[in-house]
């Protein structure tokens, strides 16, 4: 079930946290989860406010539909893809706590809408300024739902309307 794997992640991420704001990265250790490793995206912030994948899970690469590590955001999305995805990054940022949220796009076939959600969650080498995130996403392409399960995750998304954010804070 793909949102175990979100549950989990945060899991991981509180137990590494602690008492604190948010963990380090050389908090996480990636022995600890390896079934996450597919699914998991570190992103640096970068000092002129652009965001690098450092590490990208094989699977959210394979949904992508391309290589994403080492690659900024801003190479790889644009337009209102690209606004939403920061908007995200700032928000994880300024709000120093775990947010998840879900969206749509076309997939890397071009044909079927996958339906994304996602965890993202801050990490910070002092415990106060957040320098790296730390993301789970999994994907649901909704050729293989029946109609009526599909119709109701676009609608979940709006995809019948131009607002595609959808946050809430994880609890």
């Amino acid at each position: 079930m793909p949102e175990k794997i979100l549950s989990d992640i945060h899991r991981y991420w509180l137990d590494c946290r602690g008492q604190r704001l948010m963990p380090s990265r050389a908090d996480i250790d990636p022995a600890d989860i390896p079934q996450l490793l597919p699914y998991l995206l570190l992103t640096d912030l970068l000092d002129d406010g652009r965001y690098r994948f450092r590490l990208v899970g094989t699977e959210v690469e394979r949904s992508f539909g391309a290589p994403m590590t080492g690659r900024t955001l801003e190479e790889l999305m644009s337009g209102d893809y690209l606004a939403f995805m920061r908007s995200l990054y700032r928000k994880v940022i300024a709000e120093k706590r775990a947010i998840y949220s879900t969206s749509r796009y076309s997939g890397a076939d071009g044909d079927s809408p996958l339906f994304t959600k996602r965890v993202m969650m801050p990490l910070s080498s002092d415990g106060l300024v957040v320098d790296m995130v730390i993301s789970a996403q999994v994907f649901l392409r909704v050729s293989a739902l029946d109609d009526r399960t599909a119709q109701a995750l676009l609608r979940s998304v709006g995809y019948e309307s131009e607002d595609e954010e959808n946050l809430q804070a994880v609890t």
